[in-house]
């Protein structure tokens, strides 16, 4: 994921406002906690190279 957006110049907190509102939005229609988590491990991203 961070080669794929380096080039964006993200900060980790940035990144880490996008993770928030996915939380949100997913709580928010009712998505269970595994599929949540799911979603989240997908989108992983090593903040410590970008």
């Amino acid at each position: 994921m961070a080669s794929a957006h380096r080039h964006m110049k993200i900060s980790g907190d940035e990144f880490v406002a996008v993770l928030d509102d996915a939380v949100n939005t997913l709580e928010a229609n009712d998505v269970g906690q595994g599929e949540q988590e799911e979603v989240l491990w997908a989108s992983h991203w090593d903040l410590s190279i970008a």
